[in-house]
């Protein structure tokens, strides 16, 4: 068995030495390279602080400018909810004073209906009494010779009138049944042809039996538009009815063709 031999005294003190060289070395390596570390993070961090300041304090610019905005369009928004509701608060009263407005115009319009109107259907009451009068007198209606006039033949049913004929002349062949009107109008004519004298029979037909009925048209003022097929005189005449115009002192004049 080999001895190992004894290490030198000055290599030992080598060896110790370049140990602790080493170990300084690279304690000082780590504190440099930690420092460098640190001196990085630390620039990084306050970069990130920059940063976050800088976007919190753009966060708070765009926050406050939103904030300002809002309000801006807030108080746009209530000032044009109060000229809305001022506007509806004048509509109302617009509606108001409109409707009381409509409610005194139908009065109106109601009292002119009854005072005119009253006095129009008086008219035409006079106006039938006097052309009642002047048949009997001329005891014919156009060329028919009549024996007997009634006036105002009229129809009820529970009490209720359904149809009037203005004047009905018998003879011992034939019925004329007259419409008096102070306008002679398109439409009084078809209403009459159409309705009212076929349907005299229906109603009176013990009167009507075994005899031939006739409609006549008795007016003050025939109605004209001047547009041709619109002459209620000639209309009239198409129809086949007699035809008579009361003059100023309500005289009957028998008319055969339109002027």
């Amino acid at each position: 068995m080999k001895t190992k031999k004894p290490v030198p005294e000055w290599l030992a003190e080598f060896r110790a030495s370049e140990a602790e060289q080493s170990a300084k070395l690279r304690a000082d390596i780590r504190a440099s390279v930690s420092e460098t570390i640190n001196k990085y993070a630390a620039e990084a961090e306050a970069e990130r602080r920059k940063h976050a300041a800088e976007a919190e304090e753009e966060r708070r610019k765009h926050a406050a400018e939103a904030e300002e905005e809002r309000r801006k369009h807030a108080a746009a928004a209530e000032a044009r909810h109060k000229e809305v509701e001022e506007e509806f608060r004048e509509m109302r009263e617009f509606l108001r004073i409109l409707s009381v407005e409509v409610r005194e115009l139908r009065e109106s319009v109601r009292l002119l209906e009854y005072t005119f109107g009253g006095f129009a259907e008086g008219e035409g009451r006079i106006l039938e009494i006097e052309c009642m009068a002047a048949l009997r007198a001329a005891r014919r209606i156009g060329k028919i010779a009549i024996d007997e006039f009634h006036h105002g033949m009229t129809v009820t049913r529970d009490n209720i009138p359904v149809a009037e004929y203005d004047i009905v002349g018998f003879n011992c062949d034939s019925i004329v049944v007259a419409e008096v009107k102070r306008r002679l109008r398109k439409s009084d004519i078809l209403r009459f042809v159409e309705k009212q004298l076929p349907e005299f029979a229906r109603y009176f037909p013990h009167e009507a039996r075994g005899k031939k009925v006739r409609g006549a048209m008795i007016y003050k003022y025939a109605q004209k538009n001047g547009k041709t097929g619109n002459d209620p005189v000639q209309l009239a005449l198409d129809s086949g009815l007699i035809l008579l115009q009361a003059n100023a002192k309500n005289e009957l004049n028998h008319i055969t063709k339109s002027p």
